[in-house]
């Protein structure tokens, strides 16, 4: 079953759409670094999310005759951010005969194997969660420095 973990911004949601004044003081501060993090923190969730569609659909599809199982990878993009690169494998599944109107018909069984997608769900999903923390770390610092700017 899937955990979620709640994602409070309250802080940054209060600089950057309430108070202009402290977040004008913020930029000035800190040269927009934080707001870059957050972009690419923000950018590697959305990367996890599809990662995380991709490894269901092939655990969903593992008893679907003939289905050929995608893989997610990452890219690293010059601004910092992450592009999801979606690829099918066409490797063979398990070929065997059946009987089907008194015909011999061979068929091919998926190419999934959970062994193996199982623990990409749980790397995924662990670094999901890593980033989530991260964007609660930036939360904190900036209602910090708000504290202390204010």
């Amino acid at each position: 079953m899937m955990e979620y973990v709640p994602v409070r911004i309250t802080a940054f949601r209060e600089v950057f759409f309430r108070r202009t004044t402290r977040r004008t003081a913020f930029v000035r501060l800190l040269g927009g670094k934080m707001i870059s993090a957050l972009n690419s923190t923000v950018s590697a969730l959305r990367a996890f999310v599809t990662k995380l569609g991709v490894t269901a659909d092939n655990i969903a599809n593992v008893n679907t005759d003939g289905f050929k199982k995608n893989r997610a990878t990452f890219q690293n993009l010059q601004n910092g951010g992450v592009r999801v690169e979606i690829r099918r494998d066409d490797s063979p599944g398990f070929r065997y005969d059946v009987t089907e109107n008194g015909k011999t018909v061979e068929k091919e069984t998926s190419n999934v194997d959970l062994a193996e997608e199982i623990p990409n769900l749980m790397v995924t999903k662990r670094a999901y969660q890593a980033n989530l923390k991260t964007i609660e770390t930036q939360d904190e610092m900036l209602g910090s420095l708000l504290d202390t700017i204010g």
